[in-house]
């Protein structure tokens, strides 16, 4: 109902609202049915999943896709790299991702299927789906210089340098298909921490790469010219509310730390070029 609303409310002011479905392929077909036809009846016509690179993901997609749902297709493995194995995100090969991504693709545009959006990996500048990233780290927020002149940081940078590589590919592929030429590219879901550079309080194990610096680090690569969107997880939590002192916070937060590069993507999105 909730959901509906909110659907509604978007619908108004031309956004696209879904949900987040995470590895549907734990159940069953018919409690896949289920989830689907629920999300139907909810009135949201978006989810972000992952379409498996086989047999069983054509099927979900296509079942999506009958129900009236279209999917943004979350790619949280690509050319060997694993988020939550032992192969980081510099070894990932772009020759491979387009021999494996390429032939799905085909696939489902043979069954008619448009998606909504294509999403290159998951939180890539969180340490918990890097494995670039050392564990255990320092507990800190590497800074943009710290992709450049930091032993740890330079590593994480040659990740990001071949990601690009690998965005390129994506795009390539995208361009030439034949029904999804239009659908949007999106950079990997980056996991946002409010707070500046530096030492992470309660973290001291993991390490990360603020949103910012990693947009940053990667616009001067050639981010620009592959995607058509940054997709950013903002993971809000109510403190004070009612105190209109809190409700700021919350803004000048969301302005410094998660959509500082918003005024940027905006411009680029409207330019008749892009």
């Amino acid at each position: 109902m909730l959901a509906a609303q909110i659907q509604d409310q978007a619908n108004a002011q031309g956004v696209a609202v879904g949900v987040n479905v995470i590895n549907p392929y734990k159940l069953s077909i018919a409690d896949q049915n289920d989830m689907l036809s629920k999300i139907k009846s909810a009135g949201v016509h978006v989810i972000r999943a992952s379409i498996t690179l086989n047999d069983a993901g054509i099927d979900f997609a296509q079942r999506a896709w009958e129900q009236g749902i279209q999917i943004e297709w979350m790619i949280y493995r690509f050319g060997g790299y694993d988020p939550f194995g032992h192969i980081p995100l510099s070894a990932a090969d772009p020759d491979q991702f387009r021999n494996t991504f390429a032939t799905i693709l085909a696939k489902l545009e043979a069954k008619g299927i448009i998606l909504t959006a294509f999403e290159l990996g998951n939180e890539i500048n969180l340490s918990g789906t890097n494995p670039e990233f050392p564990i255990p780290g320092k507990g800190v927020q590497l800074s943009l210089d710290d992709l450049y002149h930091d032993t740890e940081g330079q590593q994480i940078a040659k990740g990001y340098l071949q990601y690009l590589k690998v965005l390129a590919v994506l795009k390539d592929i995208r361009d030439h298909s034949k029904l999804n030429q239009h659908t949007p590219i999106l950079t990997a879901g980056l996991g946002n921490y409010e707070q500046n550079d530096g030492p992470l309080p309660g973290r001291p194990k993991g390490d990360i790469v603020s949103v910012n610096s990693t947009i940053e680090y990667m616009r001067a690569h050639g981010l620009d010219s592959l995607v058509d969107g940054y997709a950013i997880h903002i993971y809000p939590w109510s403190n004070g509310p009612g105190d209109a002192s809190a409700a700021t916070g919350r803004r000048s937060r969301l302005a410094n730390f998660d959509l500082k590069n918003a005024s940027q993507l905006a411009a680029k999105v409207e330019s008749p070029a892009g």
